[in-house]
């Protein structure tokens, strides 16, 4: 029987949930987010200004909400993500999220991982922090730290979602 070569990257590619964000750049969001919010439970899309998050821009995704929280629509998707998977998905339902095959090993997992991040704080009502191994077939040892978190848009519900992933190559251990 031959060992399947693909199981280390199975186990390789898990997420974990943090109490609280470790990258400098979520960090930093995290901070915004709550300036932002002003004492309430979160801010709204319109307190949200691109021109005082540009150094994140190009990993940030913006979404909405869509079917109740079910899914999400990618309203932006940074130019660092695009470059990560290789494929726009600007548009897309995150359900719909791909990518190219010579890059992104595994995009059914990428895919979930990231459903479930922006899931987790749209039901929390609050940001979520995350971490996690990936590997592409460009960099096979690549670490990523997301910050997924909730906004409303003119009233009082969750309308759209904030969030960024921040790719680094992974220390050694």
């Amino acid at each position: 029987m031959v060992a399947n070569p693909d199981a280390a990257d199975v186990d390789d590619q898990r997420l974990e949930f943090l109490d609280a964000p470790t990258h400098p750049s979520v960090v930093a969001l995290n901070d915004y987010w709550n300036e932002k919010r002003a004492g309430r439970a979160m801010p709204d899309r319109r307190d949200i200004s691109p021109a005082h998050i540009v150094p994140f821009l190009p990993n940030i995704l913006l979404s909405e909400v869509v079917d109740g929280g079910r899914d999400f629509r990618l309203r932006i998707f940074g130019t660092s993500l695009v470059a990560l998977i290789g494929k726009e998905m600007t548009g897309r339902l995150l359900s719909e999220i791909t990518g190219d095959p010579r890059l992104l090993v595994r995009p059914t997992a990428a895919q979930h991982r990231t459903l479930a991040v922006i899931s987790a704080a749209y039901k929390a009502r609050r940001p979520v922090f995350a971490s996690g191994r990936l590997i592409n077939t460009v960099h096979r040892s690549l670490e990523w730290h997301s910050f997924s978190s909730p906004m409303t848009v003119g009233g009082e519900e969750i309308g759209q979602m904030l969030g960024a992933l921040f790719v680094v190559e992974r220390s050694a251990s």
